[in-house]
């Protein structure tokens, strides 16, 4: 049995590489080694664009009248 081909650095390049051909503006690139899989994702949610409070607490603080 042969081993699974290895993500290499020139595979990232040509990744990015084609989302600058495409004109895309935003993309993340998630390289999966165990899975060996190269996810691209184009564009940006809403809802990514706005950090999440990990503390409920701050959200509940922000909310209260300053003194």
């Amino acid at each position: 049995m042969t081993r699974p081909a290895a993500i290499s650095q020139a595979d990232y390049d040509r990744a990015v590489s084609a989302c600058q051909k495409a004109g895309v503006e935003r993309a993340r690139i998630r390289l999966d080694l165990a899975h060996q899989t190269i996810d691209i994702f184009l564009g940006e949610n809403r809802d990514d664009a706005t950090p999440k409070s990990a503390n409920p607490w701050d959200e509940e603080l922000a909310d209260a009248p300053h003194q």
